[in-house]
């Protein structure tokens, strides 16, 4: 998962859009949860949009890959790559390409494959909020309501916590309506307070 920092909302929104867009499971917290989101280790890729507070860099996870955008970014930041232009094809293919490796592209009869998921063999056609839960659920495994609110839902801030349950829970019997459809058997269940993938494995 990429984890986009940014102080402006319109450019973390918009960068999290065109992400979500183009297959890439992101996540954009609101200012005040920059550093808890940035040393929680949960994102492979941590994007900086500049400008931005080099001390929120300093307190990554030495594994994950820190990435600065924007102007001055490729000359500006000797410690991490760089790229001027946020939405450089270059960046874009560097992104699916950890994306790719991050995310298993096989569970149980859930399976990924050239960016189109099909389920018991059919094709599972998921909105791209219901995509960005099954992707994160493939990351994952299992997920609490709040981290699958904030890589699908198109808010600012996060709402009420019992909002944020109702759309959740909307948008995954959607997913299991669709998985149904198709496999004759739901993908997701809830146990335990945290939404499972279900694999059938075995």
């Amino acid at each position: 998962m990429t984890l986009i920092i940014a102080d402006n909302i319109d450019d973390r929104l918009d960068f999290r859009g065109y992400l979500r867009k183009n297959g890439i499971l992101a996540a954009a917290p609101p200012p005040s949860d920059f550093e808890a989101a940035v040393m929680s280790g949960k994102s492979e890729v941590i994007i900086f949009i500049c400008p931005f507070r080099p001390s929120l860099a300093a307190v990554a996870p030495p594994d994950k890959i820190c990435i600065a955008v924007g102007t001055g970014a490729s000359s500006n930041n000797s410690y991490m790559l760089g790229f001027d232009d946020p939405f450089d094809p270059e960046l874009l293919e560097f992104l699916k390409d950890i994306e790719e490796k991050a995310v298993r592209q096989r569970v149980g009869e859930l399976v990924r494959r050239d960016g189109k998921l099909y389920c018991a063999g059919y094709e599972l056609r998921l909105t791209p909020a219901e995509r960005a839960i099954v992707d994160h659920l493939m990351l994952r495994g299992a997920s609490g309501c709040c981290d699958l609110a904030a890589v699908c839902l198109d808010t600012v801030f996060p709402g009420s916590d019992s909002r944020e349950r109702r759309n959740i829970a909307a948008l995954v019997s959607r997913i299991n309506s669709k998985a149904t459809d198709v496999s004759g058997r739901r993908l997701i269940v809830f146990e335990s307070g945290k939404y499972v993938l279900c694999t059938y494995d075995g």
